[in-house]
């Protein structure tokens, strides 16, 4: 559930999110990882608000994929007055076939 709801309260698409690093996602992008701290318990009935931001986008090389970006991106839910529920950082691999 904390996945879900961080990633549809972001606001963007997994496209648009791909988009605002100028990547098509027709070149695959692959989820490398998802950790979480939870600072009190989820609520299915319970309003949140979801704030963050990207952390990084790193360019490097792969011996499988070549050059691609890993993109790292916090996601923060909180309750409507601002007490914090969890963080999540999301880690993408995104191959870059078509740039040096």
């Amino acid at each position: 559930y904390f996945y879900i709801a961080t990633q549809v309260g972001m606001g963007k698409t997994v496209a648009e999110l791909c988009e605002t690093c100028e990547f098509d996602i027709e070149d695959g992008q692959m989820m490398g990882s998802s950790k979480v701290v939870f600072q009190r318990p989820l609520r299915v009935e319970q309003p949140y608000l979801i704030t963050g931001e990207i952390k990084s986008l790193t360019r490097k090389p792969s011996r499988k994929l070549g050059v691609m970006d890993i993109l790292e991106y916090e996601l923060r839910l909180s309750l409507p007055d601002g007490t914090p529920v969890l963080a999540t950082t999301n880690t993408w691999a995104l191959p870059r076939r078509h740039r040096a």
